[in-house]
C-alpha cells in the first residue's frame, strides 16, 4: 500500500577502468558508451522488479589483490513526465583481482620401509620443490621467493627455475637468478624478474637440493629435530610497496639408526683350558618411526691374549 508506480527510470552502471564489459552480455536492451551501461526502464510497478545482467572481465596487468569498486545508480519519478518528486538510490559491488599462491613439497630419498619422505638421515640430501601459481592477467612485478633454510641444512643447490604458461611457453618477463643463504636468518632468495600471466595463468616451478648436516643439534633421540623450511613470495605493486604470500612450509624431521651390540657367552664359567667357550655377538637396528637404515656395517672382535679362536 502506498507505493506508486515509478516512472522515467535510467540505471546507469559505471564499470570500472581496468574492467572490460561484453557488449553482447548486456540484458534488457542495455547500452555501453565509454565504461557506462545504461538501462532505462519506462516504469516499475509496485511490486515488481527487474534484474538487469551483464558480464565484465578484469584486463590483463591487474596487480594482485586489486579492487575494482562498481557503482549502479537507480533514478526515478513519481509521475510520468516533468513534475514529479525525483528519487535516486545507489548500489555498489567491489570484486577483487586474484592473488598468487605458494606451495612447498619435500622429498627426501631416505629409503628405510620405515620412514616416509619427510624424514631424512644425517647426510642425506633432500629435494625441495616450489611452485608459485599466478592467475591469468596478472604481473608480479619484481617478483622473488624468500626461502628460510634451517641451521642444520647445508650445501642449498638450485637445480632448476622455470616459469610456463598454461597455454604453452614460457612467461613473459621471467628473468631467474640465485642468491645462496645469507644471514641474518639464513635466507636463500630466488628473484624471479616480473613474470606476466597475461592471456594465460603461469607457473613458476623452483627445484633445489640440500643435505642434512653431521652436527649435533641434529639427532633423532630422544626427540627427532624438526628442520622446517619455509617460502615466501613476494612482489611489488609499485615501486615503494611489497606484497607477498605465504610462508608455505615443508616439515622435515631429522632419523638416524638406533644401533645396538650385545655380546655373549655359552658356559657359566669358571673355564678351564680343555673347554671350548662360544661366543655371540648381536647386533640390531631399531624398529620405530624416526629409526634409519644403517649403512657400512661392520664388526670388529678384539679376542683377548690367551684364547685361542
Amino acid at each position: 500500500a502506498n507505493v506508486p508506480t515509478p516512472y522515467n527510470t535510467p540505471v546507469p552502471d559505471v564499470v570500472p577502468t581496468g574492467m572490460t564489459v561484453a557488449a553482447a552480455s548486456i540484458s534488457n536492451g542495455g547500452t555501453l558508451t565509454g565504461q557506462t551501461i545504461t538501462w532505462t526502464l519506462a516504469s516499475l510497478a509496485p511490486g515488481a522488479s527487474t534484474t538487469l545482467t551483464y558480464t565484465a572481465s578484469i584486463d590483463d596487468g591487474a596487480v594482485p589483490g586489486q579492487t575494482f569498486k562498481n557503482t549502479a545508480t537507480l533514478t526515478a519519478t513519481s509521475i510520468a513526465g516533468s513534475g514529479g518528486r525525483t528519487y535516486t538510490l545507489q548500489s555498489s559491488d567491489t570484486v577483487v583481482a586474484a592473488s598468487p599462491k605458494i606451495a612447498k613439497t619435500l622429498v627426501s630419498t631416505i629409503g628405510a620401509p620405515n620412514n616416509d619422505t619427510k624424514q631424512a638421515s644425517i647426510g642425506d640430501t633432500v629435494t625441495y620443490t616450489i611452485v608459485a601459481s599466478i592467475p591469468q592477467g596478472i604481473v608480479l612485478s619484481t617478483a622473488s621467493v624468500s626461502d628460510t633454510i634451517p641451521s642444520g641444512l647445508i650445501d642449498v643447490t638450485p637445480v632448476s627455475e622455470t616459469c610456463q604458461l598454461t597455454g604453452g611457453g614460457a612467461c613473459p618477463g621471467f628473468s631467474p637468478s640465485f642468491t645462496g643463504p645469507v644471514s641474518p636468518g639464513n635466507v636463500a632468495t630466488w628473484g624471479l624478474g616480473s613474470p606476466d600471466a597475461s592471456g594465460n595463468a603461469a607457473t613458476v616451478t623452483i627445484v633445489y637440493t640440500a643435505v642434512v648436516a653431521d652436527v649435533p643439534a641434529n639427532s633423532a633421540t630422544p626427540t627427532p629435530t624438526q628442520l622446517p623450511n619455509s617460502a615466501l613470495l613476494s612482489w611489488k605493486p609499485t615501486p615503494s610497496t611489497t606484497a607477498s604470500t605465504g610462508p608455505a612450509v615443508a616439515p622435515l624431521s631429522v632419523a638416524e639408526p638406533a644401533l645396538s651390540i650385545l655380546k655373549t657367552n655359552s658356559g657359566t664359567g669358571p673355564f678351564d683350558g680343555q673347554t671350548p667357550i662360544s661366543f655371540s655377538v648381536k647386533v640390531s637396528n631399531g624398529a620405530v618411526a624416526n629409526v634409519s637404515t644403517a649403512y657400512n656395517t661392520a664388526v670388529s672382535d678384539v679376542v683377548p691374549a690367551g684364547i685361542p679362536v
